[in-house]
């Protein structure tokens, strides 16, 4: 987990690949950028699905996330873009950040504590 105080923001442009900023990552800031990137790497011309993590790791820009990353490469470059994603929300998010997630009742999305409504990155591909 960043040792940094600072919130990660996410930058969105519709022709490029997402961007995380250095700092905290959230769960909310993770499912956001995971949705928008599979999004912009399956329409990407050209790129083929094993190359997704290739392509998509230069959106961190935390060094310590870089530093992570490359410490493993060699693992984390072979996993598909769905299962480097679980990879990162268990290194990146807070040792319980599942468990601070509450269903909202008359719906059943799960929100956090403030009531926002956010998405598990975890979520099985069935």
């Amino acid at each position: 987990m960043s040792s940094m105080t600072a919130t990660a923001i996410l930058g969105l442009n519709n022709r490029k690949c997402p961007m995380i900023s250095a700092g905290t990552m959230t769960p909310e800031l993770l499912h956001h950028f995971e949705h928008h990137a599979q999004g912009y790497l399956q329409n990407k011309d050209g790129l083929k699905p094993k190359n997704f993590i290739d392509h998509i790791i230069y959106s961190f820009e935390d060094p310590l996330f870089s530093d992570w990353y490359q410490s493993q490469q060699d693992l984390l470059s072979i996993l598909i873009f769905a299962d480097f994603m679980v990879k990162v929300c268990t290194h990146w998010l807070p040792k319980h950040w599942q468990q601070d997630l509450v269903l909202h009742p008359t719906q059943g999305t799960p929100r956090n504590s403030t009531g926002s409504e956010i998405l598990d990155p975890l979520r099985s591909s069935d």
